[in-house]
Parts: C-alpha cells; structure tokens; sequence
C-alpha cells in the first residue's frame, strides 16, 4: 500500500485545525466575543486639574532650557506643527527631560516614566513616540494621580484610556515627525475611527495634548450614552493586553477583537452622521485595514445590522461575518 500521501494529509490537517478552532470559538456565545471584563471594576475618569497657561514666549525659553540638542529639537518641531495652548506639558516638563539609552524589557523598545520624567530607549527609532508622551504628561504630586494624553493613572498604579492614548500617540508622532507608523497598529486604526467623530481633527489633537479624557468622553456622548463609550475605550486597553503577547492569543482573534470594536464604533457612526463624504471615509477605513481587511468587508458591512450593545453587563451580540 503506497503511504506516501501520509504526510500530505497530515500536513493539511496540522493547518486546518487551528482554523477550525478558531472559527468555533469566534461563533460561540461564550468564548471571544467581543467585551472582554474591563480591568476596573469602576472606569477611572478623573476630571483634569486647572493648570495655568503658558504663552509663546514662555515655550520658546523653556525649549531654550533644554538639557540637550536632540529635546530642543524635538520640541521646536511640535511647537512648529500646534499652537501655544497646546504645550503646556511642554512648558512644565522640558527643562527637566531626560533621554538615555538603556536596558528595557524584551520587546519593548522605549518607555516614558512619568514620575521622573524620563525616557529610557535601546532603539532612537522610538523617541519621538516617547516625547509625545512627554509633551501630553501632567503628573498631580499631591494626588499621586498622572494624565498622559487620554490615559488616566491613579495612586495604585490602574490605568484606564492606555489603548486609545497608545494609538493616538503614534498617529500624533507621525504627523509632527514625519515618521511611518510602526507600533500599536491596531490601536491606531481604532484611534482613527475615533478622530472621525470630530469635524476637525485639530480638536481631537488639543483634548490629547492636554490631556483631557473626560473632554474626549464629553465629544462622544453626542452620538453614544456614556456607559457605551466607556466601555469601548475599556474594550480597546483589553485589546492592546491580548496584542502585548503576556498570553498567547491566535493572531485572528486579536483582529476579530479589533474588528467588533470598529464595527461597533461603525454603529455609531451610521446613526448619528448623514453626511456621505464622512461615511465614505469611515468605511473606506474599515476597508483598507491591513490588520481587519479579511475579517471585515464590503459584503458584511452591506449586511451589517445593529448589534445589542450591553455595557452594564459587559456583553455584545456576536457579530455575523
């Protein structure tokens, strides 16, 4: 009997397995669908400190008192690409800004610690994505409490918004450096959607650089309650979880965990917007995503129906695709 055919059968069955796995698990109503628990038990939303402005000519002489070339370089660019009232942090932060070069843990190729405002790197390529975080960061000394952009610590050491904060960073620090988007992608696709909802996105950029989440939740609430708009932004920190690789999610159900929150965000969207330029852009987003192309398409958006969205529960209706 002729065996030699074995190893192709197996061959197809070792690739077919996983497959079939995962088309189990994302059609069953009990494993990955698309709320994962939020990590809080109570969302952090901290409404931000008063801060007293700064003018133009106080940033020029705080980018002036920089330690280094590369921080004055760095901030002269951002300065360049938005306006005064946006460089606060800027204003605060710079003067005392550190940037070494060192040991990190593995995969992790830079890191902003707020509290001593310092940026560690062991790759310059992730610099400017650091300033950013810089740039958006008031740390409150009294409260122990720290505001990054839209992410939201407290005293213990929770954060909330990390998702969507991580994202619009690298979407920001493109924009001001000129620089390809290579981390958080599926954050950043997520991030983009939401800039969407603005009807410009410059307003989007000043709620980030002054880190104003709860301005932010404010915008949404137009289209959506808050406790759905919360949850989305919980849903997008858990996303970023399954992406840092602590566990070992298949690939395809990361994607389908971004897909669902973008269709989702899709939901809203096609409710509470009439006009069909921005419609176009929106799904031409969906469409053009390297991360979700496969999982979302023309056919399934033309299909794609309200979905019962529970956030009191943390449960979302499987989405058919």
């Amino acid at each position: 009997m002729d065996f030699s055919y074995i190893p192709i059968i197996f061959g197809i069955l070792v690739f077919l397995l996983p497959v079939a796995i995962v088309y189990n698990n994302l059609n069953s109503e009990e494993t990955y669908t698309l709320v994962h628990k939020s990590i809080h038990k109570k969302p952090i939303l901290i409404d931000i400190p008063e801060l007293k402005k700064v003018n133009e000519a106080q940033i020029k002489a705080a980018i002036l008192s920089a330690k280094k070339k590369l921080i004055r370089d760095l901030a002269t660019k951002l300065a360049q690409y938005t306006s005064a009232e946006n460089l606060n942090n800027v204003y605060r932060n710079i003067s005392s800004l550190t940037i070494k070069r060192s040991p990190l843990p593995d995969g992790i190729i830079g890191r902003y610690y707020p509290k001593t405002n310092t940026i560690r790197y062991s790759s310059k390529s992730s610099i400017p994505h650091e300033f950013i975080h810089c740039s958006t960061t008031y740390c409150d000394s009294n409260t122990k409490q720290s505001f990054t952009g839209f992410s939201q610590d407290n005293a213990e050491g929770e954060c909330f918004a990390n998702g969507l904060n991580e994202g619009y960073t690298e979407i920001v620090a493109s924009r001001v450096f000129n620089i390809p988007i290579t981390s958080y992608k599926r954050e950043v696709e997520i991030a983009n959607l939401f800039e969407l909802f603005f009807d410009d996105r410059k307003e989007m950029e000043a709620l980030f650089f002054n880190h104003d989440l709860p301005g932010l939740v404010k915008r949404m609430e137009k289209f959506a309650p808050v406790e759905e708009i919360l949850e989305l932004i919980a849903q997008t920190d858990e996303l970023m979880k399954m992406s840092s690789g602590e566990k070992n999610y298949l690939p395809i159900l990361i994607d389908e965990q971004a897909a669902q929150i973008k269709l989702k965000l899709y939901t809203i969207f096609k409710k509470n917007f009439n006009d069909s330029n921005k419609l176009a852009e929106f799904e031409k987003q969906l469409l053009n995503s390297e991360i979700t192309r496969g999982i979302i398409t023309k056919e399934s958006l033309a299909s794609y129906k309200n979905q019962v969205f529970s956030p009191n529960n943390s449960t979302v209706n499987q989405v058919s695709l």
